[in-house]
């Protein structure tokens, strides 16, 4: 197969910049907008040169924030003041109909 050369490092980031500002998102991962530079513009460089140069230039997607349920304060053995003792609590989300939804 006959492929075409190195794309200039310019060319690439003025291509990165151009496809992120057609979308309407604040930014975009490096794959999707490798696979973009690929089928739309036919620009063939490698991903993780794409990564690097969103990398540098401070142009990748905002991470999400990972949710932690618990703190984890336990190490998993629960001992309770008296037999038959256990206490443990419960939810469950309703709909009521005049004031929306609420815990039980």
């Amino acid at each position: 197969r006959c492929w075409p050369g190195v794309v200039p490092e310019e060319l690439l980031l003025a291509a990165v910049q151009e496809v992120i500002a057609e979308r309407p998102f604040g930014g975009e991962g490096h794959r999707k907008l490798w696979a973009r530079l690929r089928r739309h513009q036919g620009m063939f460089a490698s991903r993780q040169r794409v990564l690097r140069v969103m990398r540098e230039h401070a142009l990748l997607a905002p991470l999400r924030r990972v949710h932690r349920h618990s703190d984890g304060r336990h190490d998993g053995t629960i001992i309770p003041e008296a037999p038959h003792r256990l206490c443990g609590t419960d939810a469950t989300r309703v709909e009521a109909e005049r004031d929306g939804w609420g815990w039980v």
